[in-house]
């Protein structure tokens, strides 16, 4: 009986370390720290053989895509959002780090207008050695210039998958920028991220298969459904409701590719609040 007792505690330790997950503790802290943020800026225009590529505390105001590095107070890289953004396509990666500099948790989505999407998120199943066990989630609609493995495809794995890129680790992001060193730029200001979202902000849809309704709450019609990395722009901010394993969020009027409806906040990514 005894031994019974044991096994049984020991997966429901692994149980619960697996859906829990120390990528997703991570992050949740990291969103609650001050951080520092920097812009990537093309050095390209200065015709210099040296790195083409540098940290910058000033918004270079680029028209198709932004690159933002966020670093804790003691100049650790903790967070990195890349988005770009073409009139016929949308391309979203969220990245969080520990100090060690390994990704502990990674949202990311691409769609075009030829329907041509892949989407997902992973993280550190729990914490340890870099090679620990990750959980992950993501789909391709369909293949465009890649030919990945799986189309759609989840479980626990012993690396992340390769559709995430060069963001597995603070070295092959340096490594894919050609810069020796992510060093936090001077006079960089001081944000932090919060799930109380206002009205004509930006978000991301944090989940798969996210009902967008026509009324905000549960029992109304389904309008379509959303997916990871979509973003959408915030219409109106609704009453608060605490739904069962959800936790208490507001519900949000949004509008997406011109389609307007209603989401539970649980679905939508913190976003970055300026520290004055």
């Amino acid at each position: 009986m005894k031994k019974a007792v044991i096994i049984l505690s020991i997966l429901i330790y692994f149980s619960d370390a697996y859906s829990q997950g120390c990528g997703i503790a991570e992050k949740e802290t990291i969103d609650n720290m001050v951080l520092y943020k920097a812009y990537l800026r093309n050095t390209s225009y200065r015709q210099t053989t040296q790195n083409l590529w540098e940290l910058t505390s000033a918004d270079p105001e680029y028209y198709d895509g932004k690159s933002y590095f966020y670093f804790d107070s003691n100049g650790n890289l903790r967070k990195h959002i890349e988005t770009v953004s073409y009139p016929e396509s949308l391309s979203t990666k969220i990245a969080y780090y520990n100090i060690e500099g390994e990704l502990m948790y990674i949202l990311f989505g691409s769609f075009d207008a030829e329907g041509d999407s892949y989407q997902g998120i992973a993280y550190k199943a729990h914490c340890g050695e870099y090679n620990d066990s990750i959980v992950f989630k993501y789909n391709v609609q369909y293949e465009f210039g890649v030919d990945f493995e799986n189309r759609s495809t989840q479980g626990i794995s012993s690396k992340y998958p390769a559709i995430i890129g060069s963001y597995s680790h603070i070295d092959s992001l340096k490594l894919f920028l050609s810069i020796e060193e992510l060093q936090l730029p001077t006079n960089c200001k001081k944000v932090q991220f919060d799930k109380q979202i206002s009205k004509n902000e930006t978000a991301f849809i944090n989940s798969f298969n996210i009902n967008l309704r026509e009324q905000p709450n549960t029992s109304s019609k389904i309008i379509r459904t959303m997916t990871v990395g979509e973003r959408v722009n915030i219409l109106g901010v609704f009453h608060q409701e605490n739904i069962n394993n959800l936790g208490n969020y507001n519900w949000y009027k949004i509008d997406i590719y011109g389609i307007e409806g209603y989401i539970f906040g649980a679905f939508l990514e913190t976003v970055e609040k300026t520290i004055e």
